[in-house]
């Protein structure tokens, strides 16, 4: 009955943080979208393409291996030795990501050094990518080691300070910089505060032994090489067009593109997060199974619990993009609608590839992975490139939905087998039907109540669900 009780109470605490940080996401979209000239919407985004390259190449796949092993770490003392090694690590990769944009600026075949100063802009990513290494691996190490807590707190404060004061120094210098370099810089304060309740000493039975960087460097290389392969092409999916729409079309154009495609991966991201922070800390400890068919059961278990939330969720962005454009950006971006309701399905495919790649992480062979996202990749870009020739935008979102469809179907192929599959009929069928029902019930309503029926309608839906799974 404890262990129940704590279970409900931190799905609760992470429900809530979550919608907090949605509301956050919100805000932030917003004001963006209020403080910023068009360009300079597009610019934030193509800031955010440039970082994220060196989050999802780089930084992520130790995060991942960190995740993976933090558990046993903890048990034999070494917990804080290889958080520390992982911090010096993107310490030095951010600043190389500095170093590389600084040389792309000088290359002169995009905005970066044209639209402001290159010194400005060097400085904003390599802020930004230390902040997002920080805080996106600290705070979800402190749930995935049991203290969902101090993960929601730490979260949800982080993020509030950044728009706090992201929003105060962008109303005096007007850029997208601006705005990043504050956020990045709030993240790395409270990214590092966290890090001391992450690390605090858990060997009690004299079990510690040294953790030297170069030992763990050439372990964590042979797990995370594979996915800093497969995680290229993964950038090629999900960011890839907004260096392409900004070099042929411009900054206004990705600007809309960029909005769309960018709300409906913030908004299907911040349910994926919950999702994780549920559901990952039981799925990494019981990753250590020395049985397959009990790794692939417990996989199972996450996939049921995801996938359709999942799909009730892209049906409703579909469904109320236009509502969501409207009280995201008022009538400043109306044209955003069509890329978020498209990116939608995007966003559907690239959520159940992560699944799917959770399932080549419990085995520690991430290599099967590569070719499906590179395939995937190669599909995305090249439909990109010809829409932007062709001068239809909309074409660029349907070129990611084709690209990530692609990629998650081989890697069903290649990494699962048909009985990991099994899913309830009926819960897929109430997953597909309540959420039309209640898109095409609300229709009449203004935007903001639309999305809060439908918010909480879905929210309901979906612990139930949850409730009834957890009893299997």
């Amino acid at each position: 009955m404890k262990e129940a009780s704590r279970n409900r109470t931190s799905v609760l605490v992470l429900g809530l943080g979550r919608i907090a940080q949605l509301a956050i996401v919100f805000l932030t979209f917003r004001l963006i979208t209020g403080l910023l000239p068009q360009a300079e919407v597009g610019f934030y985004f193509l800031l955010q393409a440039l970082a994220g390259f060196f989050l999802i190449f780089v930084i992520s796949p130790l995060g991942t291996y960190l995740n993976r092993e933090i558990h046993e770490w903890e048990r034999v003392g070494q917990a804080r030795q290889a958080v520390k090694h992982f911090l010096i690590f993107s310490w030095v990769s951010s600043l190389v990501a500095g170093v590389l944009v600084g040389l792309i600026g000088l290359l002169d075949i995009s905005a970066i050094g044209n639209h402001e100063s290159l010194v400005r802009t060097i400085g904003t990513i390599y802020v930004v990518v230390l902040g997002s290494a920080i805080a996106n691996t600290i705070f979800p190490l402190l749930n995935i080691l049991g203290r969902p807590f101090a993960f929601v707190s730490f979260t949800v404060f982080t993020q509030a300070m950044a728009l706090a004061v992201s929003f105060f120094v962008t109303r005096h210098f007007v850029s997208a910089s601006a705005w990043w370099l504050t956020t990045g810089l709030s993240q790395i304060v409270f990214g590092t505060i966290a890090y001391w309740w992450v690390s605090t000493p858990t060997d009690s039975n004299g079990l510690s032994k040294v953790l030297s960087l170069r030992a763990w460097l050439e372990t964590a290389w042979k797990f995370a090489s594979p996915i800093a392969i497969a995680n290229l092409a993964v950038w090629g999916l999900i960011q890839g067009y907004r260096p392409l729409v900004e070099g042929f079309a411009g900054l206004n154009a990705l600007a809309i593109v960029g909005l769309g495609l960018g709300l409906s991966a913030s908004i299907t991201a911040a349910f994926e997060a919950l999702v994780q922070q549920v559901f990952l800390p039981r799925f990494y400890k019981n990753s250590h199974s020395l049985h397959l068919e009990a790794r692939k059961s417990n996989w199972n278990q996450t996939w049921r619990a995801a996938f359709l939330p999942y799909l009730g969720l892209t049906i409703v962005l579909a469904g109320l993009a236009p509502a969501v454009v409207a009280v995201i950006s008022g009538d400043s971006f109306p044209q955003a609608a069509r890329y978020l309701a498209i990116g939608a399905f995007a966003e559907l495919a690239r959520m159940s590839g992560n699944l799917l790649t959770l399932h080549a992480q419990s085995e520690r062979n991430l290599k099967p992975t590569q070719l499906p996202y590179w395939i995937g990749a190669l599909v995305a870009l090249f439909g990109c490139f010809a829409a932007i020739q062709i001068g239809n935008m909309e074409l660029v979102a349907w070129s990611l939905v084709a690209g990530q469809s692609v990629a998650t179907i081989l890697l069903a192929w290649r990494i699962a087998s048909i009985d990991m599959f099994r899913i309830s009929v009926l819960a897929t069928t109430r997953f597909v039907l309540i959420p039309l029902i209640l898109v095409f019930s609300v229709r009449t309503l203004a935007p903001i109540w639309a999305l809060v029926v439908v918010g909480l309608a879905m929210a309901a839906m979906t612990l139930h669900y949850w409730r009834q799974e957890g009893r299997q």
